[in-house]
């Protein structure tokens, strides 16, 4: 059926080719005797007429397909889907759309050589030979187009015709071009199409048409949704319309707005900024991992900071290594963002890079030590007292000053309250309401102060249940439970910590990975989610929102830990799976064992009987950093665990050392990150 259908459009084309001539119109304005759309339709509709063509002359409405050349067009009678355009060459010879020197856009005139057939959409050409095109007009006769700036407040679906430069090509696996940032002298925007990608290079000033979009990557869109994000701002079905062909080039960086990497990532994802350019002060460095290579961008204080964006292990990166260990003016967007079930976060590309020998002004350090270390240590609402202890002296080798002196103040002590120690200053909440906490600093002769609102609530009437009642709630039940924050499960997307009380321990997942930047290991905790069982197999508390931190350095209960299994009884409870399993800790004595491949590394727990369990983990080296001196038989806590519905794993909660117990702080740390 495939080769009897290839055989009738070779048939239609070669038709074309030898009927459409060039025949005067009577009134010598056109080129050629054209008809109407309707008209074209109706005497089609009489003759079903294989062989018999018509010329059309009518307005690219959309392109359909920029591989193909599949449009729609369209005048004041109607309009006709065409498959496949094409343009004649030599002879009889065929030049497809991609060869087409100058394509149709959407808004062009164009003058088309048609045979009809139907379909089941209707009537259409399945092949057309354009035989004229007229870029689009505007009333002053100049060809129109749009600022990219237009192009980005268009809606989803919407036609645009936009020149730019250049700026960066993007890769996807194998290093083979996918798309493209574009700017003018009003904004920027991704271009995704990896045939347009391969026909430019970067500096090359360019005209495109495409279609508006915002990408979602399909397994992704209900948690894009739970976060708000609406997509990567981006243009695709593209058709490139002209290109200078010169590699001198470099896009207009006047409109692009300064800020810097830590105001960067503080922007919610619900902000529509992806595939805009920023200008940002950062320091470049170049981290390997096992069998990829990582570049990272840091704000002054080298900690605060992001990874670029890579679909190809870094390797498409490598031209950043000139820059590896300096300050460098850097000009970034966020391409997309990662979407997972308790996180949204922008992921970065780096659009250009310049090293200016930057060098940091010490009269800054005041305003560096407020933003960078004073105010991140405070936060802007409490319902408990966090006696924290805050530090008061601010040094940085890689800036090049030391010892910054940082104060804080409160406008009502009864609301907040900080003493002066010899080790710092202590915070203190002794009561309900808001207060107005000024953080200032001096160095030399230099000083600088910021203030915040600290508001902190009553406890409220909290109706809570505790960690047993939990692990026995119905399934798909929300529940609101009180217990101490405890170690960190492992899981490659989801966020969360092991809730713990005398009852027994439960695997809390939150709905925003954020949450937990306020919440430490040991602090009294009341939060809200549903009661799950993943796979039938995980017991969990899922989506869970922080109510109430009542902080503390409250301990686990040693009564809740099993010490009377091996790693052989833990695998054969493991072979049960049993959900309630998932609610219980276990104690081990064992070794851990890190194995390395070419591009991955796993874990072993091994004890002093040759049993031998891997641990669950989808970045052994990150999420089990903690066992990496656990080289002799040692005291590990374990949990089972089943994230992906593939059987009962162990995952590594903490170490015992003599009277210390070192925990897993996986996605305490990772949200901080």
């Amino acid at each position: 059926m495939k080769a009897l259908r290839f055989l009738i459009i070779t048939l239609i084309f070669t038709l074309l080719l030898t009927a459409c001539t060039i025949t005067p119109s009577g009134d010598g304005d056109d080129e050629y005797e054209t008809v109407s759309i309707s008209t074209a339709l109706s005497e089609y509709g009489q003759s079903k007429d294989i062989s018999e063509d018509f010329y059309i002359s009518a307005t690219v409405k959309s392109i359909d397909d920029a591989s193909s050349g599949s449009i729609t067009v369209s005048d004041s009678t109607g309009s006709l889907s065409v498959t496949t355009l094409v343009a004649k060459g030599e002879g009889d010879s065929e030049i497809s759309y991609n060869d087409i020197e100058e394509k149709p856009v959407v808004g062009s005139t164009v003058t088309l050589c048609v045979n009809l057939s139907d379909s089941p959409s209707g009537v259409v050409a399945w092949y057309a030979i354009l035989l004229e095109v007229k870029a689009p007009t505007d009333n002053g006769g100049e060809e129109s187009g749009m600022t990219i700036s237009e192009a980005r407040a268009l809606p989803k679906g919407s036609e645009v015709t936009v020149e730019g430069v250049v700026a960066r090509i993007t890769y996807s696996f194998g290093l083979n071009p996918s798309g493209f940032i574009l700017a003018d002298d009003t904004a920027s925007i991704y271009v995704y199409d990896a045939a347009a990608a391969k026909s430019v290079k970067e500096g090359n000033r360019v005209t495109i048409s495409g279609t508006r979009a915002y990408w979602i990557l399909e397994d992704e869109m209900a948690n894009a949704e739970k976060f708000g994000y609406m997509g990567s701002s981006q243009i695709e079905n593209v058709t490139v319309i002209s290109n200078d062909n010169k590699t001198t080039g470099t896009f207009d960086k006047s409109w692009v707005k300064e800020t810097s990497v830590k105001e960067l990532l503080e922007i919610p994802v619900t902000e529509d900024i992806t595939s805009k350019i920023y200008k940002v002060n950062a320091l470049v460095k170049e981290i390997e991992g096992s069998g990829y290579t990582n570049f990272y961008f840091f704000d002054l204080d080298g900690t605060t900071g992001t990874y670029t964006y890579t679909q190809c292990n870094g390797s498409d990166f490598t031209w950043l290594r000139e820059f590896d260990g300096k300050f460098c003016t850097v000009y970034i967007t966020a391409l997309n963002a990662k979407s997972t079930s308790s996180d949204c976060y922008f992921r970065f590309l780096p659009v250009a890079v310049y090293d200016e020998g930057y060098v940091f002004d010490t009269k800054d350090a005041p305003e560096y030590a407020v933003k960078y270390h004073g105010l991140t240590q405070i936060k802007e609402s409490y319902t408990g007292d966090p006696a924290l202890l805050l530090n008061t002296s601010v040094s940085s080798e890689l800036l090049g000053f030391e010892g910054a002196t940082l104060s804080f103040s409160s406008s009502d002590e009864s609301v907040v309250k900080f003493t002066v120690t010899d080790d710092g200053a202590v915070m203190n909440c002794p009561g309900f309401g808001t207060a107005t906490v000024t953080v200032s600093a001096s160095y030399g002769n230099y000083e600088y102060s910021e203030s915040i609102t600290v508001t902190v609530k009553a406890n409220g009437d909290f109706s809570y249940i505790g960690v047993a009642d939990a692990i026995n709630a119905n399934p798909d039940s929300t529940i609101t439970v009180k217990g101490i924050a405890g170690p960190s499960f492992v899981h490659a997307n989801r966020r969360g910590f092991y809730l713990i009380d005398e009852g027994g321990i439960i695997a809390v997942s939150f709905k925003n990975a954020k949450d937990i930047v306020d919440i430490e290991i040991g602090n009294e905790v009341i939060l809200s989610g549903v009661r799950i069982n993943v796979d039938d197999t995980q017991a969990c508390i899922n989506d869970a929102e922080l109510e109430a931190n009542f902080y503390g350095q409250n301990e686990i209960p040693e009564s809740l830990i099993i010490t009377d299994k091996t790693l052989a009884d833990i695998k054969k409870i493991c072979e049960k799976k049993d959900v309630k399993d998932t609610a219980k800790i276990f104690a081990v004595t064992a070794s851990a064992e890190f194995i390395k491949s070419q591009y991955s590394t796993t874990c072993n727990l091994k004890d002093t009987n040759g049993q031998s369990y891997q641990l669950y983990s989808s970045n052994v080296l990150a999420q089990y950093g903690f066992l990496s001196e656990i080289t002799e038989p040692t005291t590990i806590l374990v949990t089972i665990c089943d994230w992906n519905g593939k059987g009962h794993k162990l995952c590594a909660v903490g170490v015992v050392d003599g009277t210390e117990t070192v925990y897993n702080e996986y996605s305490y740390t990772a949200a901080k990150s």
